[in-house]
Parts: structure tokens; C-alpha cells; sequence
């Protein structure tokens, strides 16, 4: 395979160019649509494995997981952590910065403008990045979001109920918001895991944790994300570069970023406090 690309695209015309490239080289499909994140839960996210680690049969349930899972085992030796902390989860503290981020936009009524990207392997295996952290906010977002569908199986022919385009109709303006195109090989070290967890159920145990190497299944996957997506100022899942530091705060049932309340738990289960 060759070199992972990372592309910034500030216009339709280069967009539907790589598009074109993308699944003519790969035997892909990829299409368009514009979907609510309940509407993206309950006809694909839903769908994953049973035995992935993420597997919820509703959106409070996958946000008790993330949370019990990610979040919660920053505090397991003190009550506050912060972004700078040496020997951090920052796996955890991305996820909490996240949400942290995100619930900051919707209370000053920004909108999420990113498309979220859903690769579809077959019929039953789905992998929602960019945009699994926005599916926490599905029951709270009810505006649409546009999405970018790329289709290994031909799957797409199932979803008559819902309306997909060819992305060279996408309503999206890359000239006031560019995006960046990623290409990778599944296997890539600083591909997303959930790529080659998808592809590969077999060689995972439902920790996530990799119990055989033999057979690995390959494929080039693609991905549409925020071009800040790199940089410090925006740094969503990477908050160790943020300055000045940010401080994360476990208070009884209440998970805190600075001193926004930002998950809480009622009834045994955690969610999100919007």
C-alpha cells in the first residue's frame, strides 16, 4: 500500500476529485446524506458488534460505558487531574475535553458544523469516526449533521427509507470550513484502532485488546475531519497541549472540566449534564 495521506480541501471540485480517486482505487462507494445523531444511532451505531467494548443498545447506555470505561479511571488515585499531568490517560481526558468542548459550543449556540464519517464493511460492521464522541449528544442535538458514507459492501441499497446522494452533491462549503482527507492503511500505527477492530473482530477480546496477529485483514480506509484537528487551540483528544493546563475534577456523582459540570450520575448511570 502506499504513503498515508493527509489532504486539506478547500473546494467541491478537489473534494469530488479525491473522492473519485478514493473509490475508483479502492473498489468503494461513497456517498452523502444529511442525518441526526439518532437518526445515525439507530441505523448504524447500533449495528456494531455485540462484543466491541462500545456496544450499547441505546445512546444513555453508551454514554454510561464511556464514561465507566474512559473517564472514570483518571480518579482512581485523586480527585483532580490536569491536562499536564505526567503518566495521564490522555485517552481519558481527550474524551472528557471532548464533551467539554463540544457542550461549550451548544450552550453559546454553535452548531456542530463537522461532517461525521461512517465506513461501512458490511452489513453488520460499522465504524462511526470521525463523530463517536458527538453520538453522546444524540438524544440532546436534534439538528441534522452532514455525513460522509463510504460503502465496502454495497450495504447502502438497505437504507430505502433514508436518503443518500452522490457525494458530489455534498452541502458542504470547504471554502469556509476546509476539512482535511485522510487516507490510511487499516493496520497503520496511528490509524484509529476501531478500523482494524471492525475488520478483524476476531483477532480482539471485548477489552479492545489485541489476543492474535495471524490473518489480519488490511484494507486503505478514508476519513473527513477538522483541518484544526492538529493544532493546540483545538485540540479536542489531544488536551495535553493546551496552555494554560486544563483541570479535570471528580465531585462525588459529578465529573467536572475547569468548572463546567460536564457528566453527572442519576440512577446508577452516568450521562451527559446538559
Amino acid at each position: 500500500m502506499s504513503e498515508p495521506k493527509n489532504i486539506l480541501v478547500t473546494s467541491n471540485d478537489q473534494f469530488n476529485d479525491l473522492i473519485f480517486d478514493f473509490d475508483l482505487n479502492y473498489k468503494t462507494k461513497t456517498y452523502y446524506c444529511e442525518l441526526t445523531l439518532k437518526q445515525i444511532w439507530d441505523n448504524f451505531m447500533v449495528k456494531t458488534r455485540p462484543n466491541d467494548r462500545w456496544f450499547a443498545n441505546s445512546i444513555e447506555d453508551y454514554i454510561d460505558e464511556i464514561v465507566k470505561q474512559k473517564a472514570i479511571p483518571l480518579f482512581k488515585n485523586k480527585d483532580t487531574v490536569w491536562s499536564n499531568d505526567t503518566g495521564i490517560d490522555h485517552g481519558g481526558i481527550g474524551k472528557l475535553n471532548s464533551v467539554y468542548l463540544m457542550k461549550k459550543d451548544l450552550l453559546n449556540n454553535v452548531n456542530f458544523k463537522y461532517p461525521i464519517s461512517i465506513t461501512a464493511f458490511d452489513k453488520t460492521s460499522f465504524v462511526i469516526h470521525p463523530g463517536g464522541t458527538r453520538m453522546m449528544f444524540g438524544n440532546v442535538y436534534l439538528k441534522t449533521i452532514t455525513v460522509i458514507i463510504t460503502d465496502y459492501a454495497d450495504i447502502i441499497k438497505q437504507y430505502p427509507h433514508l436518503n443518500f446522494y452522490s457525494y458530489e452533491l455534498i452541502n458542504y462549503d470547504f471554502s469556509i470550513n476546509p476539512l482535511l482527507h485522510v487516507e490510511v492503511p487499516s493496520d497503520y500505527k496511528y490509524c484509529p484502532s476501531a478500523f482494524d477492530k471492525a475488520l478483524n473482530p476476531d483477532l480482539y477480546d471485548n477489552c479492545g485488546n489485541k489476543v492474535n496477529s495471524n490473518n489480519r485483514k488490511v484494507v486503505y480506509i478514508k476519513e473527513i475531519v477538522d483541518y484544526n484537528i492538529n493544532l493546540s487551540e483545538h485540540s479536542y483528544h489531544r488536551p495535553g497541549t493546551i496552555n494554560p493546563p486544563r483541570k479535570f475534577s471528580l465531585k462525588n456523582n459529578e465529573i467536572y472540566v475547569d468548572d463546567m459540570l460536564v457528566h453527572i450520575k442519576e440512577n446508577e448511570k452516568w450521562k451527559i449534564a446538559f
